[in-house]
C-alpha cells in the first residue's frame, strides 16, 4: 500500500467515526461517480424519473485522472465527501468501481452497481489483479441472464442480485423519436456524411485510473484504403 493510499485510509477512518453517529436518511439517493462531474447516461436516465418531492437526491460527482497532482487533492476531498454521502444514503448508486463503498459502507446502506459498459465483453473488478478487492455492493443491474455469471464474478455480489432489469440507456433504442432526433442532430453536426456508409470503431481503454490510459494501436489509414469512396470510418475512443 503507498503512502497515499495510507493517509487517504487515515483520513476517511477518521471522518467513518463521526459519520457512523449520524442516522441515514430513509428518503435519501445518493449518486456517485468518478466518470462525469455531471450526472450523464444512465445516471440521468434514472434521476429524470425519480420523483424527486419525494426523494432527498444527493450527488458526489468528478471526472478524477490520477495524473495531476491537483486532481489527486480533489480525489482526496471527494472520498470525504463520499463517506459521508454515502454512509448517510439508504440507496447508493455508482456506475464504476468504488474505494469507499468496499472498504468503509455502513449497515444499513444499500448500493446499486449501474456499471458504465452494457455488457462484460472485457474483464474487469474481481476478475482482474486489482490494487483493492471489490464488496459490500448489494445489487448489479445487467442486460440479461448471459452477463449475471461474470457481473457476480466481478463485484463479488451473489447471483440472484444481479438483477436483469435492462440498462436505462438502452430504453433510446426503442423510442423511435429518440432515434430520429439523434440522427437528425448527427447530420446537422457533420452534414458531408449523409448518404455514406458509416463504420463505427469504439475501441475501449487499456489500464485504470491508477495507472493511466492508452489505446490499442490502430491502423486506420491501411483501413480506409480497403474502403471505397462512400465509405467513412469514425473512430471514438472512450
Amino acid at each position: 500500500m503507498g503512502l497515499k493510499k495510507i493517509v487517504l485510509n487515515i483520513i476517511l477512518s477518521f471522518v467513518n467515526i463521526f459519520v457512523s453517529l449520524v442516522p441515514i436518511k430513509k428518503n435519501q439517493i445518493a449518486f456517485v461517480s468518478l466518470e462525469d462531474n455531471v450526472l450523464r447516461d444512465d445516471f440521468l436516465d434514472i434521476y429524470n424519473h425519480l420523483d424527486t418531492s419525494h426523494y432527498s437526491i444527493k450527488k458526489v460527482l468528478i471526472h478524477y485522472d490520477k495524473k495531476s497532482v491537483w486532481n489527486d487533492f480533489l480525489y482526496l476531498l471527494n472520498c470525504i465527501k463520499q463517506i459521508i454521502v454515502i454512509n448517510t444514503s439508504h440507496i447508493v448508486l455508482i456506475n464504476d468501481n468504488n474505494y469507499v463503498v468496499s472498504h468503509y459502507k455502513r449497515q444499513g446502506v444499500k448500493v446499486i452497481e449501474v456499471w458504465h459498459a452494457a455488457g462484460a465483453i472485457k474483464k474487469f473488478g474481481n476478475a482482474i489483479k486489482r490494487q483493492y478487492p471489490i464488496n459490500n455492493y448489494d445489487y448489479v443491474i445487467a442486460n440479461s441472464d448471459y452477463w449475471v455469471e461474470p457481473y457476480s464474478l466481478a463485484f463479488s455480489v451473489d447471483k440472484n442480485n444481479v438483477l436483469v432489469t435492462g440498462m436505462p440507456r438502452v430504453d433510446h433504442l426503442f423510442d423511435e423519436t429518440y432515434k430520429e432526433e439523434a440522427k437528425k442532430n448527427f447530420y446537422l453536426k457533420y452534414p458531408k456524411l449523409k448518404n455514406k456508409k458509416i463504420l463505427l470503431y469504439a475501441p475501449t481503454f487499456r489500464g485504470n485510473i491508477y495507472k493511466g490510459f492508452k489505446a490499442v494501436d490502430f491502423d486506420s489509414k491501411k483501413l480506409m484504403s480497403l474502403l471505397d469512396e462512400d465509405t467513412v470510418l469514425l473512430y471514438k475512443y472512450h
